[in-house]
């Protein structure tokens, strides 16, 4: 979704329209954190890739969800591993 493209869309509504469908398929709207997350996570700086620590009860699976369904938009094939560490 790059912006040089007269057709392309703009990553804030991309991010609106993904806030959207999560607010109606969760029932609950995203959090402000959730949305800089992905934001930020969107936007590496060039040839970098992204890794992020997001605190406990902030919505770490809705933020991995969003990025998931917007890279995918993007046409990137996804693949999440995750891994939950118990004593």
């Amino acid at each position: 979704m790059s912006s040089s493209s007269s057709n392309s869309v703009n990553q804030y509504d991309v991010v609106a329209v993904v806030k959207r469908a999560v607010e109606i398929m969760s029932k609950f709207p995203s959090r402000e954190i959730q949305l800089l997350s992905v934001l930020i996570m969107m936007n590496p700086e060039n040839g970098t890739g992204c890794l992020s620590q997001i605190n406990t009860d902030e919505g770490k699976t809705t933020i991995v969800a969003m990025l998931a369904a917007i890279k995918a938009l993007e046409g990137h094939q996804i693949n999440i591993v995750t891994y939950i560490h118990q004593n």
